[in-house]
């Protein structure tokens, strides 16, 4: 019996160390000096409903998401990394009022630093391990838009916070075609500001009390042929409770959760050179918030995410 399970143990382990990871493979890390440049750009669309009481409001929030991330590795278990992110005509609109009833939220996002170091490797072990780091780092003030019939003053897409993420990835490519990989990861969101716009009265001045988020995602990529590639997601987002107030107003927004399926379809182009086709959805569930102790209810949450997407490699 032993003789069995030791022949077993060798003829896995055989198989794990004999699958190489290659570009585009989601366990795949950079090596020494290269560099790795992913760019997306996407159409998201969000609706909503707001019920306070016996109105229901709804929203449809929809714009172009340009984002770029630069990687390098800085040797072949520790690769450093920064992002950033601009909003185009993202619009914000009221499909219960007159159509003219919008305003934008246009502009940066907080740009991101960070690292990823590599604990473990598939070749050694039986999994790959993966540590990472990052801060959100704010360079504007956040402003949130405002519309009244056909009174609107405009918002941007920055964050009012700071923020700091630690994360732990584990994964395995368990043959020429198969690989997934499990993603845990926490996010203390510091306290900040924000400015709220009114129509017909001053802007708020709101200060954001400090948060911890936290989420959780599985994956799973089949790889027929070398070129091709089918990557699907799952991720549960945990958005604590939040305050933001100021000496009059006090806003306060439930804790809930957020479920998002992902799937990417794959190209590998050239050996460095890949591009994605994107698509996100969410179908999330209701939660609560109050102004002065007046109860909104944010429900009917869909979202719809499409776009493209190119890695290089250098």
């Amino acid at each position: 019996m032993k003789k069995v399970l030791a022949a077993f143990s060798m003829l896995v382990m055989g198989q794990v160390y004999a699958q190489d990871l290659s570009f585009g493979d989601v366990n795949y890390f950079i090596k020494k000096g290269q560099f790795n440049f992913v760019v997306d750009t996407t159409l998201e669309a969000r609706n909503y409903k707001l019920k306070s009481g016996g109105t229901t409001d709804t929203k449809d929030r929809e714009g172009y998401y340009q984002r770029a991330r630069a990687n390098f590795g800085l040797s072949d278990q520790l690769n450093l990394f920064v992002g950033i992110g601009y909003n185009h005509k993202n619009r914000v609109k009221s499909e219960t009022a007159p159509t003219n009833e919008s305003f934008y939220e246009n502009g940066f996002i907080n740009p991101q630093v960070g690292l990823n170091f590599r604990a473990v490797n598939q070749s050694q072990a039986l999994v790959n391990v993966d540590v990472g780091a990052v801060a959100s780092i704010r360079i504007q003030d956040e402003k949130v838009g405002a519309s009244v019939g056909k009174s609107s003053r405009d918002g941007n897409s920055a964050n009012g916070r700071n923020s700091v993420e630690g994360n732990v990835r584990i994964g395995r490519k368990w043959n020429e075609a198969n690989e997934w990989q499990l993603a845990l990861g926490g996010i203390y969101n510091m306290s900040g500001e924000r400015d709220r716009k009114q129509i017909g009265a001053a802007t708020q001045n709101l200060d954001l009390d400090s948060s911890v988020d936290a989420y959780l995602r599985a994956s799973y990529q089949y790889r027929p042929v070398q070129e091709i590639m089918f990557l699907l997601s799952l991720q549960g987002n945990k958005i604590s409770e939040m305050e933001e107030s100021n000496s009059s107003t006090k806003y306060k927004y439930d804790d809930h959760l957020d479920f998002d399926i992902a799937f990417n379809v794959k190209y590998l182009i050239t050996e460095n050179f890949i591009l994605r086709g994107i698509m996100q959805k969410g179908n999330n569930p209701s939660y609560d918030y109050t102004t002065n102790g007046t109860k909104t209810e944010v429900k009917s949450r869909r979202e719809n995410v499409y776009g493209l997407g190119f890695d290089f490699l250098f």
